[in-house]
């Protein structure tokens, strides 16, 4: 299948799904590259071999839709002829760079354009990254050292706010609170505010 505006894809590659699964085992740790690919369904990680438009295909020509939207970066959907074109486009420039180029310029404009709020626009590398940023320029702003997150939610890697059974670290104090449970949440944050200006 070939989708409107995109190039016709390659031959699929010539995979067996599990035997990967036991060769990769021997050399990534759980025979995967991040623990959130584990398919319990599957007793393996899914193989992807090609994405295009909203679909994944896997090595044995089985195709799926893809929810994930690789964890929200192909909101486009894989293989979108404008991201192909600027990728393209970028890769004419040199690999990476470590200089300035005028794209950060130009992309933190449009941000601060459609969104009010963001008066200034710092990039990262991760949504881990930009966590820990926003939390170090939250707290020095506030003055405060405790955080509120969502029970069970991912905010970050980072020890400051736990993930998956990781506490707070540095003398700091982090409060789960369920995400169902906007009442005690907004509570939560009354009776902290209270206890911080000594009112009643």
């Amino acid at each position: 299948m070939v989708t409107k505006g995109r190039p016709a894809a390659s031959p699929l590659p010539s995979v067996d799904a599990q035997e990967h699964f036991e060769r990769a085992a021997e050399v990534l740790v759980g025979g995967l590259s991040a623990s959130a690919r584990e398919n319990t369904s599957l007793g393996r990680p899914l193989l992807a071999a090609r994405g295009d438009g909203p679909w994944i295909t896997t090595p044995d020509g089985k195709r799926y839709i893809d929810f994930h939207t690789g964890y929200g970066a192909t909101m486009l959907g894989h293989n979108h002829p404008a991201v192909r074109s600027a990728i393209e486009r970028a890769l004419d420039m040199g690999i990476v760079h470590g200089p300035e180029t005028v794209h950060q310029e130009q992309l933190a404009r449009r941000i601060v354009e459609i969104i009010p709020s963001a008066e200034l626009v710092r990039f990262a590398n991760s949504g881990t990254e930009a966590t820990m940023a926003a939390i170090r320029a939250a707290r020095a702003f506030a003055g405060r050292d405790k955080l509120l997150k969502f029970e069970g939610h991912f905010h970050t890697y980072d020890v400051v706010v736990g993930h998956h059974g990781f506490g707070a670290a540095h003398g700091r104090e982090v409060i789960d609170e369920a995400l169902d449970r906007m009442d005690a949440a907004c509570a939560v944050i009354a009776s902290n505010s209270r206890a911080r200006d000594g009112s009643s």
